[in-house]
């Protein structure tokens, strides 16, 4: 009987396919960075923060990629609040 893929590996690829476009950019020198809940929404759809998280780290360390997430204050409504924006720049 044939040994079927895990479900792990079939979400690997589904990522590493979804992620392409910013491993290529990263490769080409570029520094990417976005924010942090509208990255996790479009690209991690359903996941929870600590998942999405993870399995962002888990893309970068397959494609020669830090991932590394920031945080910043922004002005919101006369209020500062929490931003967090993700960088993804080429691994050393």
């Amino acid at each position: 009987m044939a040994e079927t893929p895990g479900k792990d590996g079939s979400e690997a690829d589904v990522l590493d396919q979804r992620l392409l476009p910013f491993a290529v950019l990263v490769r080409e020198g570029q520094v990417v960075e976005r924010h942090w809940d509208f990255f996790r929404a479009t690209y991690f759809p359903g996941m929870n923060d600590e998942d999405a998280i993870e399995a962002l780290f888990a893309w970068g360390e397959r494609n020669g990629v830090t991932a590394s997430l920031h945080l910043s204050s922004r002005e919101a409504g006369g209020t500062l609040s929490p931003a967090a924006h993700v960088r993804l720049t080429l691994r050393k």
